[in-house]
């Protein structure tokens, strides 16, 4: 994870600050993980720009993109939208995104 900046720098380190604040007043936020299965992501400079991409929304914590199963981890706010927020950045980027389905 990255360092804390200071606020007005943006990025998630920025969200960070901002919960830790949120947090100190009263306030929580609840965050959850979510995995999300990529495609189009052949090598690192993918992983690197589907990372960037995700960790530049507001309301993401972390994002660790697996070139060799083809999945992205992402912590973020509830309060986000996977398929319209999450997947829907993506697809922006030009890759594919979907929940993993259920191995059975």
């Amino acid at each position: 994870m990255k360092p804390a900046s200071l606020p007005g720098e943006g990025g998630s380190s920025s969200f960070i600050f901002h919960l830790s604040s949120l947090l100190s007043v009263g306030y929580f936020v609840w965050v959850t993980t979510t995995i999300l299965k990529v495609d189009g992501m052949n090598c690192g400079n993918c992983q690197r720009a589907i990372v960037r991409t995700l960790e530049e929304l507001p309301g993401v914590s972390y994002a660790a993109a697996s070139l060799p199963n083809g999945q992205v981890t992402i912590e973020h706010d509830s309060a986000l939208s996977v398929d319209a927020d999450l997947i829907h950045a993506l697809e922006g980027e030009g890759y594919g995104a979907s929940r993993p389905t259920a191995a059975g």
